[in-house]
């Protein structure tokens, strides 16, 4: 068994975007031979958290929590103000670390990391290191800790860094020094896998990467959570449900859909009673206040895996909406994946031609695909209450399209990725130290 220093910052039991990724590869790595060291931040109390994940986990995988002095800043999984003084505070704070903290808001955590890094290699030799973005911290440390003790370094981009399109620099200068840190540390992997085929295509045309040192292990589905699926409905006079899970932070525009849902209110088409709108995660009330459809709204705040699919299996439909051109292009809304898996119909909002339309249309007819606009999803919203009591369509998972997406099968890929890296000669000499 070939031992792995996983550098990842978020980790369960904390909850949020990138989780089930991190979690399925340190839960499947040692299938195929890898025993990861997690080095990661410690659990701030008041983040959302689900407690089973870590018993999912080997008990022979070693958590290793190095102390960071701002771990309770943006915690995860919970509503934030976006409005009045609490909402400026928060942006004005967000801001300020941005400028202050170079090359990024997570840097306090970096000496902590790499002191209890030091500690992790010294005590037990390890044959590579895996860092995870974001955040950057990861690459960072990841990148340092393997140049001290000589080891292979794979990085994983779940998003791009310095290329993303709505991330915020706060000068042009900061944006270079990152862009040059971006450089240098993917200059020292030895490979480097990404979510899509477009985002690896878009590393290797900018940093000049051969295509071989760059890997596409895509986000998917857990292979044990088709256990969880059930169709809880009985009742044939109850209201439509429609369900959206997970965050709505920037990038997600879902006021075309609350337009959408307030146009069918004013004609009569749906009332309170007859028709409603889950949230589970950080949507906030107010939202959906604002546009005049709050009292269609039921709302709930992070709550863990098997609670969630207890949820699913009361709901008629769900709601998947795209970040944009760059999320419709560089990867697949992580929560298609779950919302595949009951069978019932998605309606999904966003950019013709997506990853994530594709995917959709080659599953099956009742998935709506439509763009951000306020008319074309009241219509699929209708033809969705009229088909409202159809039984779930039939998920296999083991054939095409969705085998694909098996997160077992995908760690696979990233097992081999890392084989290769360890065979790999070094491109430069290093030493321990």
């Amino acid at each position: 068994m070939r031992r792995l220093l996983f550098v990842t910052y978020l980790f369960p039991p904390s909850a949020g975007g990138g989780i089930p990724r991190i979690l399925s590869f340190t839960r499947e790595l040692p299938r195929y031979g890898w025993l990861p060291t997690i080095l990661t931040s410690p659990s701030a109390g008041k983040a959302a958290v689900d407690g089973s994940t870590l018993a999912s986990l080997s008990p022979e995988i070693q958590i290793a929590r190095a102390y960071c002095p701002i771990a309770a800043r943006g915690l995860r999984g919970h509503v934030r103000a976006e409005q009045g003084v609490s909402g400026n505070a928060r942006r004005f704070a967000k801001f300020a670390s941005k400028v202050a903290m170079v090359p990024e808001p997570f840097a306090p955590w970096i000496p902590f990391a790499l002191a209890r890094g030091r500690e992790l290699l010294s005590a037990t030799p390890h044959d590579a290191v895996l860092a995870t973005y974001g955040p950057p911290a990861n690459l960072l440390v990841g990148a340092a800790l393997a140049r001290m003790y000589g080891l292979p370094l794979v990085l994983d981009f779940r998003d791009l860094w310095s290329d993303l399109p709505f991330a915020k620099f706060p000068s042009v200068a900061h944006h270079a020094i990152v862009r040059q840190i971006e450089r240098a540390v993917i200059r020292q992997a030895r490979a480097v896998t990404t979510v899509s085929d477009a985002m690896s295509a878009h590393l290797c045309a900018q940093f000049s990467l051969p295509a071989e040192r760059v890997e596409t292990v895509v986000n998917g589905f857990e292979d044990d959570t088709l256990a969880l699926v059930i169709d809880g409905r009985r009742e044939i006079d109850r209201p439509f449900r429609i369900c959206y899970s997970g965050s709505a932070y920037e990038g997600y525009d879902l006021s075309p859909f609350l337009r959408a849902v307030k146009q069918l209110a004013d004609q009569g088409t749906i009332t309170p009673s007859t028709f409603r709108f889950l949230t589970l995660g950080s949507f906030a009330h107010d939202v959906a206040e604002r546009h005049g459809v709050g009292a269609f709204h039921d709302f709930e705040p992070f709550i863990p895996k098997a609670q969630m699919f207890a949820r699913f299996a009361e709901v008629d439909a769900f709601l998947l909406v795209e970040m944009g051109a760059y999320g419709a292009k560089m990867g697949y809304p992580v929560k298609m994946f779950d919302y595949l898996l009951t069978g019932k119909p998605i309606l999904g909002i966003g950019v013709e031609g997506s990853n994530g339309h594709a995917l959709l249309r080659e599953i099956g007819p009742q998935h709506q695909l439509v763009a951000n606009e306020v008319e074309a999803i009241a219509r699929s919203l209708t033809g969705m209450l009229a088909a409202r009591n159809a039984p779930p369509g039939p998920v296999d998972v083991d054939r095409a399209p969705l085998a694909r997406f098996s997160r077992r099968r995908n760690v696979a890929t990233l097992a081999s990725v890392l084989d290769r890296a360890v065979r790999e000669p070094p491109r430069a000499s290093s030493s321990r130290t």
